[in-house]
């Protein structure tokens, strides 16, 4: 089985993204890849939200659903799942 890929859209925001991320990493199925988009680079992210299950990427100049769209672009995948930025499980 593939992993679950788990689109994530973030406007900036570092305080709501580390709730999100926490609580994707409370969960006790670990077969998942998180994809991130956000309209900023995070230089503050602790380093344990850093893993190789997480990727991020910047798209400064988008709406939320260019975002969303960008994740689905990037994922490939057939199962997908959006947890946005401030959410949780």
């Amino acid at each position: 089985m593939k992993p679950i890929h788990i689109v994530t859209v973030s406007d900036g925001d570092i305080s709501s993204l580390k709730l999100t991320l926490q609580s994707i990493e409370n969960q006790s199925f670990k077969k998942f890849k998180n994809i991130i988009v956000s309209k900023k680079r995070f230089i503050n992210l602790d380093k344990k939200f850093i893993t190789k299950r997480r990727v991020f990427y910047i798209k400064k100049k988008s709406s939320i659903y260019e975002a969303m769209n960008y994740g689905i672009n990037k994922s490939k995948n057939n199962y997908i799942l959006f947890l946005n930025s401030g959410d949780t499980f």
